[in-house]
């Protein structure tokens, strides 16, 4: 099944593989202040949990 196998058209999709607009989100992937609280995040649920 060659024609099947390499589907080129398919594979490629650099229009939707790129997709810069939502790929960069950069107001969503800093969120500074959901950053800077995952350290009393992780004492309360990770390391409390953990320790008890």
């Amino acid at each position: 099944l060659p024609a099947a196998t390499e589907l080129p058209a398919a594979t490629e999709l650099p229009a939707a593989t790129e997709l810069p607009a939502a790929t960069e989100l950069p107001a969503a992937t800093e969120l500074p202040a959901a950053t800077d609280v995952p350290r009393r995040r992780t004492s309360r649920g990770g390391q409390a949990r953990r320790r008890s």
